[in-house]
């Protein structure tokens, strides 16, 4: 099982190397990891309504929902074959690369503005970081389908 090498992780899928049981790790820790990853990033006002908190949530819809056509799209446009099982395996490298290197700094420097000088931009950072996530889990969906791993 892959933890940070998506490469890799891409050309056992291609060669069809990925077993049932490894699959099934990588839904449960996509599922234990990468969700709440998601809303480790969210203002701790998520709680709250009015505009903003609903503005953020149907922003974060739209990306979702666009992520996940654009990558059924990139699949589509290879060989068009076993899209849930890439965007499940694939997403749990993506997701533990995104949170190390982007989520966990991004959220202690917004924490750190947030009680230092009173900025509040943690309503911009979670659609951010959805759409960087989608747009590297496209990346490498479009890559094993198309088998051409740049």
């Amino acid at each position: 099982m892959y933890w940070w090498n998506v490469r890799g992780l891409a050309e056992d899928l291609i060669a069809q190397r990925v077993t049932s049981k490894e699959e099934y790790m990588y839904l449960l820790w996509w599922v234990i990891g990468v969700c709440p990853a998601f809303l480790f990033i969210a203002p701790r006002d998520q709680f709250s309504f009015g505009l903003i908190p609903l503005l953020r949530s149907l922003a974060s819809v739209l990306i979702i929902l666009g992520g996940m056509g654009a990558c059924r799209d990139a699949n589509t446009r290879g060989d068009a074959q076993d899209f849930v099982r890439r965007v499940i395996c694939l997403g749990w490298p993506i997701g533990v690369r995104l949170f190390l290197t982007v989520l966990l700094p991004g959220k202690v420097l917004l924490i750190s503005l947030e009680k230092n000088w009173g900025y509040s931009l943690g309503m911009y950072f979670e659609p951010i970081v959805q759409a960087v996530y989608f747009w590297r889990l496209c990346h490498w969906v479009r890559a094993v389908s198309t088998r051409k791993l740049e």
